[in-house]
């Protein structure tokens, strides 16, 4: 019965896919005639047009003589037109003399001609359809994989859309203007033009946001914490900004593990109470509130192992397309993704592949994207150990492709993972359209969560609002050998309403001195 389905289906197909394909050969040669006699209209329309914009052969065959005539600044007329078929041996293709001839003689009028041109585009845009569909129906019966059936569907159809929207050249005034009204806005409200806040002060005072389009890379060497820095970002939009979608894969970890993570973050409890089922009323009345938060988020997230890019991006299509809204998306991480092209055994090019992809990814959906990468081993091999972009495991073109590259390294020079917390350094080796330095953060690992920090070398004294260490997230002093103190800003995440950038409080600069002297800094603030 089944089978029998299948067949019938597969038979209504191809019946529909042998009815005859749209067209309209009398625009065809409209067109075509209006491009042999007159020259304003060629010159305005032939950039535009594609061969796949006509569809009988021979009149494709007359329009490739008039692109490769055009290439070459060469007149587009009868003359030249026949002279260089019958040159390349393709006048009879072509339907011979008369025809081009009688091509010239099918104008009604060329006042007309941008209609012709519009059914063209209308009708080989339906036939790009049909055929895409054919192969997407090819693909079905052929292929054993739903989910990459799938995935090649949606792409295919996206890749219509998408190469139907091709940019035009604008007159300078029209973005200008745009520009301009922006930066008036800024100087009216002396507040920069942001993107979605992380709710890490510093990290927002230098980034402004993170704007759409953007690829952001985060490494680091085992230990450092680079999954639960990326998953507090999200928790943090989860917290402070409900209405932001986000999109989180973990291609290592269970949904479970990844939420078990986020739970300890927001509500403080220890892991090992809850695995052991040692929690007070209290902390379980946390648990609850902490589910409600996140249910009434939307966070979401996605732990299929060896996934493509491709089959990323055609889940973050759907989603957008459902939210009507995508605001981050985080790929923990890249050297766990299936190379979509085989390029055999070689990872380096293949990890490239996938980082060109991954950029794209974020300028077609115009959002963010955190993409979470390995380090090579020979940052071990070196006595400073710390990162540089070069360490980028497989870089290929990683560092090339990322707007912005962020380390997370052991500031203290402990890498062991028994260390509950730790003073960890985010070094921002590349930005794009701002400047790199170092900011300062505690990973408090018993409680999956960081801390903004700032370090005692860019102070004198304890930051106003801040503790040290030692008593505000543990002992910090014997891990740390007397040699540096690290001073906590906020111990807890911003709180709701307070704006993470402007000025900070007296005396506080959250770790952002460093940044401050750079050379191609510009401060936020004339009173910074």
């Amino acid at each position: 019965m089944a089978k029998t389905q299948k067949k019938d289906e597969g038979k209504s197909a191809s019946i529909a896919l042998r009815r005859t394909l749209p067209h309209n050969l009398e625009a065809e040669d409209a067109v075509l005639g209006a491009f042999l006699t007159d020259s304003e209209i060629l010159a305005e329309n032939l950039a535009k047009m594609t061969t796949d914009d006509f569809y009988s052969s021979a009149n494709r065959t007359v329009f490739e003589c008039m692109k490769e005539l055009g290439a070459k600044n060469v007149p587009v007329d009868i003359v030249t037109v026949t002279g260089k078929l019958e040159k390349d041996g393709r006048l009879e293709e072509a339907g011979g003399l008369e025809r081009i001839e009688e091509l010239a003689d099918t104008l009604p009028s060329s006042a007309n001609c941008e209609y012709y041109i519009s059914m063209l585009k209308r009708d080989a845009l339906m036939r790009r359809i049909i055929g895409t569909c054919s192969g997407i129906i090819d693909n079905a019966f052929t292929l054993d994989d739903a989910q990459k059936v799938l995935a090649i569907a949606e792409a295919s159809i996206y890749g219509i859309g998408t190469d139907n929207q091709r940019g035009e050249l604008v007159q300078i005034g029209e973005p200008t203007l745009e520009v301009v009204d922006k930066l008036s806005e800024v100087f009216r409200t002396k507040r920069p033009a942001t993107g979605l806040m992380t709710h890490y002060r510093n990290l927002d005072r230098v980034t402004n946001g993170f704007m759409p389009g953007q690829m952001i890379i985060l490494a680091a060497r085992p230990g450092c914490g680079k999954t639960s820095f990326a998953m507090s970002i999200a928790t943090n939009i989860a917290k402070y900004s409900p209405e932001k979608v986000v999109a989180a894969f973990n291609l290592e970890m269970s949904s479970q593990e990844l939420v078990q993570r986020i739970l300890v973050s927001l509500t403080g409890i220890d892991n090992t109470t809850l695995i052991k089922g040692e929690e007070t009323h209290e902390e379980l009345q946390k648990l609850f509130e902490a589910q409600r938060l996140l249910a009434e988020s939307n966070l979401f997230v996605d732990d299929t192992a060896a996934q493509t890019a491709e089959e990323i991006m055609s889940k973050c299509r759907r989603l957008k397309a459902v939210k009507k809204r995508l605001d981050l998306v985080i790929i923990d991480y890249m050297q766990l993704t299936n190379p979509s092209k085989n390029r055999d055994g070689n990872r380096q090019q293949e990890v490239a592949d996938t980082s060109r992809f991954l950029k794209m990814m974020a300028k077609e959906l115009k959002v963010p994207v955190i993409v979470l990468s390995q380090m090579s081993r020979d940052i071990e091999k070196r006595e400073d150990k710390t990162p540089m972009l070069a360490d980028l495991r497989e870089s290929g073109s990683i560092e090339q492709d990322a707007d912005m590259v962020f380390f997370l390294n052991n500031a203290d020079g402990d890498n062991e993972d028994t260390v509950e917390k730790k003073n960890v350094s985010l070094i921002i080796a590349k930005h794009r359209n701002g400047a790199t330095g170092t900011i300062y953060f505690v990973f408090d690992k018993k409680h999956m969560r960081f801390s903004v920090a700032v370090n005692k070398k860019q102070t004198d004294s304890v930051p106003a609002g801040g503790e040290k260490a030692p008593e505000a997230v543990g002992d910090l002093a014997a891990e740390l050998n007397g040699e540096e103190e690290y001073y906590v800003v906020d111990d807890d995440y911003a709180p709701v309403g307070e704006p993470p950038v402007g000025e900070p409080p007296e005396g506080d600069d959250y770790g952002f001195s460093e940044l401050r002297d750079s050379a191609d800094f510009v401060p936020p603030s004339d009173d910074e």
